[in-house]
C-alpha cells in the first residue's frame, strides 16, 4: 500500500501447488545513460507475459537492504512506477550475461516487488 508491503504472509503457495507452471523471468539488459543500466524484466506464466518493466540499480536502496537483511550480497533496483527487485547472491548484471548463476549458486533469490499490479513474486 502507497510503495510499501506489510509484513510478509503466514501462508505460501506455489504456482505448482495451484496448478499453473512456473513463472519465467527473461532479463535483459539495455544501454544505460547517466543512472547506469537499464534492465528490462519480462514474466512469463504459461507462456503469457504476466509483467513487463524496466529497473535501474539503486545503490542506496542496496545498501540499507544489506544492513537490514544482514547480507552483503543483495542487490536493489527500483521501476518508474515504484516497482522494486530485489537478488540475493546474484545480480541482474550477471542474469543478463549468463543465466545459468542460478545453477552456481542454491541461495539465490529474486524478488519481484510489483506494487503497481499489488503482487510479490519470490524465485528462488
Amino acid at each position: 500500500m502507497n510503495n510499501t508491503r506489510g509484513e510478509w504472509p503466514d501462508h505460501w503457495t506455489t504456482y505448482e501447488s495451484e496448478g499453473r507452471s512456473n513463472p519465467v523471468i527473461r532479463t535483459t539488459k539495455i544501454s544505460g545513460g547517466s543512472s547506469g543500466y537499464i534492465y528490462r524484466l519480462q514474466m512469463y506464466i504459461n507462456n503469457i507475459v504476466q509483467a513487463d518493466f524496466y529497473v535501474t540499480y539503486d545503490s542506496q536502496k542496496s545498501v540499507e537492504m544489506r544492513k537490514e537483511w544482514n547480507d552483503h550480497y543483495v542487490n536493489c533496483y527500483k521501476g518508474s512506477g515504484g516497482d522494486y527487485v530485489f537478488t540475493q547472491k546474484v545480480s541482474l548484471e550477471s542474469i543478463s550475461i549468463d543465466n545459468s548463476e542460478w545453477k552456481y549458486n542454491e541461495n539465490s533469490q529474486l524478488y519481484l516487488m510489483i506494487y503497481s499490479e499489488d503482487y510479490c513474486v519470490v524465485i528462488s
